[in-house]
């Protein structure tokens, strides 16, 4: 009979080990997935925290554009904001018009002209000499005139217009005749040609700041700080803004390695 009482306290004993071994079983399970995870998404030596880039300015102008706010998200290359280039651009011009000249100067330093060419040229400024001199009489009649309300304001400005114009036209036909007249000169052309390279290194350094002018960001990610506003001047090296990088999925470390923990897990319970 006392045996009677024994085996169902075994009994009761084996069930409980069993269920101990599997819940000892499951536990270590769990401890070895919550390791390999965090070996495959944050492996040592790794330093997880948010990379954070400014966005600056490289010259002295206001900006008069800004395309972005706190929290927009870039791609790299869009269009932040825009400071004034209206003043590159009239040098830009300005050097454009130079570049002009110096080739007329150089094809003309480097050969002669005929006669007759130097006779056609002769007469165009001697035509713009006398509409100059036409000009003036004009407009120095228009002008005393209007300074005692004998004409009205349209009349007068079209006569200074008319001088404005005919000083252009002398100017241009001065020119032309110096150049024709000039003759063949190598020591000019050398000049001239240094002079071409000169402005169009120049010309290039303008094109380079006025693309300079459009600020663009410099990599994917999100706007977090916008330091300043419309009509600001900017300075060279002065902090506009500050992105947060964003890692594309294609470089994601924790997205290939999240891959690997999956296939690791299903090896595992392959194995049990």
């Amino acid at each position: 009979m006392p045996t009677m009482k024994i085996y169902p306290n075994i009994m009761h004993n084996k069930k409980f080990l069993v269920l101990s071994i599997i819940i000892f079983l499951l536990i270590a399970l769990a401890v070895s997935c919550l390791h390999c995870f965090f070996n495959y998404i944050f492996p040592p030596g790794t330093h997880h925290h948010i990379q954070t880039i400014s966005v600056r300015s490289t010259m002295k102008a206001r900006l008069i554009e800004i395309n972005v706010k706190n929290g927009t998200i870039v791609k790299k290359g869009m269009i932040l904001a825009r400071l004034d280039s209206t003043k590159l651009r009239s040098e830009l011009a300005t050097e454009q018009n130079n570049f002009s000249t110096i080739q007329r100067k150089l094809v003309a330093a480097k050969q002669s002209n005929s006669i007759s060419k130097i006779t056609q040229t002769e007469k165009a400024l001697d035509l713009a000499t006398v509409n100059l001199i036409n000009a003036q009489k004009n407009y120095s009649n228009a002008n005393n005139l209007f300074l005692h309300n004998y004409i009205s304001k349209r009349k007068f400005t079209v006569a200074k217009n008319n001088l404005a114009t005919a000083q252009s036209v002398h100017h241009t036909a001065e020119e032309a005749y110096i150049l024709v007249t000039a003759g063949s000169r190598p020591a000019d052309v050398l000049y001239y040609e240094k002079q071409l390279t000169d402005t169009t290194i120049l010309m290039q350094k303008i094109n380079k700041k006025i693309a300079e002018t459009v600020i663009r960001a410099p990599s994917n990610g999100t706007v977090t700080t916008i330091l300043v506003k419309t009509g600001h001047i900017t300075i060279p090296g002065e902090n506009l803004f500050n992105i947060s990088l964003n890692m594309s999925s294609s470089s994601s470390p924790a997205r290939s390695n999240r891959a690997k923990f999956i296939c690791s897990i299903k090896d595992l319970i392959s194995l049990l």
